[in-house]
């Protein structure tokens, strides 16, 4: 488990992993995470050549973004898994999200362990909205309501164990 425990640290906290940009340089928020994307659909040839970039792929066809992550690193207390519907990528679509939870789930540190988040979402993410803009506003002992400027509404519904 070890081997596991490392390669998921070294894809959130080393250069070139997956999900290095959303990392915590704070060490108190250090996390350890895995990025992931689920096809919706074949990819054809022609699709292959055309190489296009997320944003230029009709919302509908494009991949779920994936995300799964523990915190903190050193004393694993907290696990997490964001699923953004057609965002594309894990590592820009779902982990900035992740941070951002991990972050205030561990500056509330419940009692309770939480071993499960689940997220939805409403709106499509495109070139306009990034991750970036969406703001933690409410957290309580089972929910937190993330939100961008009122078009792009997430749900994360914690269970505890």
């Amino acid at each position: 488990i070890k081997i596991v425990l490392d390669a998921m640290y070294g894809s959130t906290n080393e250069q070139f992993g997956t999900s290095f940009r959303s990392r915590h340089n704070d060490k108190k928020y250090r996390y350890a995470g895995k990025t992931g994307t689920s096809q919706v659909r074949r990819i054809t040839e022609k699709d292959r050549e055309l190489d296009l970039d997320t944003s230029e792929i009709e919302y509908k066809n494009r991949d779920h973004a994936l995300f799964v992550a523990f915190a903190p690193y050193d004393k694993p207390k907290y696990a997490i898994s964001v699923l953004v519907e057609h965002g594309g990528s894990g590592g820009k679509a779902a982990a900035p999200i992740a941070k951002k939870v991990i972050k205030k789930v561990l500056e509330r540190d419940q009692t309770k362990t939480l071993s499960y988040v689940f997220f939805s979402q409403d709106c499509e993410l495109n070139e306009s909205k990034t991750v970036e803009q969406y703001q933690v506003r409410k957290l309580t002992s089972n929910s937190v309501s993330i939100k961008n400027k009122g078009t792009i509404t997430a749900r994360i519904i914690l269970m505890h164990r």
